[in-house]
């Protein structure tokens, strides 16, 4: 009975580190698109070290005041579920949707030509600071076996 509960624990142990895994690179392969996309933009502009200096910042905002809570929610979550739940719901249904809107949202703006491309580059290069700090959650989740 001992060998089946320690099996247990450990299948449970490794469903929750796969989980952990899954967010951390989606959310840091997010930001590395993002962070690509956005260098291609503003790289060749006069100002666009400003403009990457400014996304910086405002990443780190981003990351301090929302992605932080984001990611937290979502270990707490991962932690908390049972070993028959399914592995790509380490996000709640509400985030993934979030998740789409995004990611709709940015491709309306980048193919609809209304947003000039240092605006775009800006925004696309916050979001991806965002996003791979908040990634460290994860990783540092990942990595404690919380």
């Amino acid at each position: 009975m001992t060998v089946m509960k320690s099996e247990t624990a450990t299948q449970n142990t490794r469903l929750v580190r796969i989980q952990f895994l899954l967010a951390a690179l989606m959310w840091t392969a997010a930001s590395i698109m993002l962070g690509s996309r956005s260098i291609g933009w503003l790289a060749h502009l006069h100002f666009g070290a400003l403009l990457a200096a400014l996304a910086l910042i405002l990443g780190w905002v981003k990351q301090h005041y929302i992605m932080r809570r984001v990611a937290g929610d979502a270990i707490v979550r991962i932690a908390e579920r049972g070993p028959e739940a399914n592995v790509l719901g380490f996000f709640a249904l509400k985030q993934w949707l979030l998740v789409g809107l995004m990611m709709g949202g940015g491709i309306a703006l980048r193919l609809s030509g209304l947003v000039p491309t240092p605006v775009l580059g800006t925004l696309y290069a916050t979001v991806a600071v965002g996003l791979l700090l908040g990634s460290g959650r994860f990783w540092q989740a990942l990595a404690l076996g919380a």
